[in-house]
């Protein structure tokens, strides 16, 4: 088996740093917070995950469209519920998932450079 240097996963395109940095942030969710504030943050990344699938399902339907739009509205009034029973009952923990989703979108394009940049040295490289 290949491995990519300073990976323990083969490879085979598993974001092997992304699923180690996801364990390690539900852990200090579970130490910092409470099992329960790690079950909702999860459900938030379900919620938000099954509303990009019915979106891309929407886009590429021709017929039967109101499934996955009635799935959209679905997913958008319980999200909502469970972000306004976040505001109320766990602000910190709504900071904190917040936080991180800032940290997510605002980090990736710099991340996306990084492996770019690595494409190109490891092409050059060869030739």
């Amino acid at each position: 088996m290949n491995y990519r240097a300073g990976s323990i996963i083969p490879i085979n395109d598993v974001p092997d740093r992304s699923i180690i940095l996801l364990g390690v942030l539900a852990g200090i969710l579970a130490i910092i917070g409470s099992l329960s504030s790690l079950v909702e943050a999860a459900s938030l990344a379900f919620l938000f995950t099954f509303g990009i699938v019915n979106w891309i399902a929407y886009r590429e339907l021709n017929k039967k469209k109101w499934i996955p739009l009635l799935g959209i509205i679905i997913g958008c009034l319980v999200g909502g519920a469970l972000i306004f029973r976040l505001i109320i009952s766990k602000p910190i923990a709504l900071g904190g998932i917040l936080a991180i989703v800032l940290l997510i979108i605002l980090g990736r394009p710099y991340v996306l450079k990084q492996k770019e940049k690595t494409k190109q040295k490891s092409k050059n490289e060869e030739k």
